[in-house]
């Protein structure tokens, strides 16, 4: 009965992200190579990593990070203080204009608390960005062991639009 409920769950996403993903050549942001390592089913956090690309004349603030998939998703930063490794929450991130952020292991990455869902190797979850001035981008993250290896297809489709 939960594997009917978490795929109803996965299914629903994914036609919603099907409905609402029109790319547009207007599109001034852009979200590259989403994925998110493969993880046993008993975590209860997963990492995000993906190249955000700002194309504007302006800067961007991302506020918000969310999924369908996850009870919860934050923006964090991994440091090294005097040898010692640890990880901060931002609030927030902002992206200069015409410049790219890398999130990667070790660096900057999504924490994403509580999959709502089992998230199946070669399979994908939705996520939305929302920035500072309204406009939301959503886009699918493939679960890989890896990292993306088909780069004919690692460029998502975004949809972006304002609110």
């Amino acid at each position: 009965m939960i594997r009917i409920v978490a795929l109803g769950v996965l299914v629903t996403a994914l036609l919603a992200y099907m409905y609402l993903s029109v790319s547009r050549p207007d599109n001034k942001i852009q979200v590259v190579d989403a994925w998110s390592p493969a993880a046993p089913p008993t975590m209860a956090m997963h990492a995000g990593y993906l190249s955000l690309q700002n194309h504007s004349s302006d800067s961007i603030e991302l506020v918000e990070v969310s999924s369908l998939a996850y009870e919860s998703i934050e923006i964090h930063q991994s440091l090294s203080i005097d040898g010692v490794l640890s990880m901060r929450m931002l609030p927030s991130l902002s992206v200069e204009p015409r410049a790219k952020v890398q999130f990667k292991s070790g660096g900057l990455h999504l924490m994403m608390r509580k999959p709502l869902a089992p998230r199946p190797l070669g399979g994908s979850f939705p996520v939305s960005f929302k920035f500072a001035d309204g406009a939301v981008i959503e886009f699918l993250m493939q679960v890989s062991k890896t990292g993306l290896v088909d780069t004919e297809t690692s460029s998502t489709d975004t949809h972006h639009h304002h609110h």
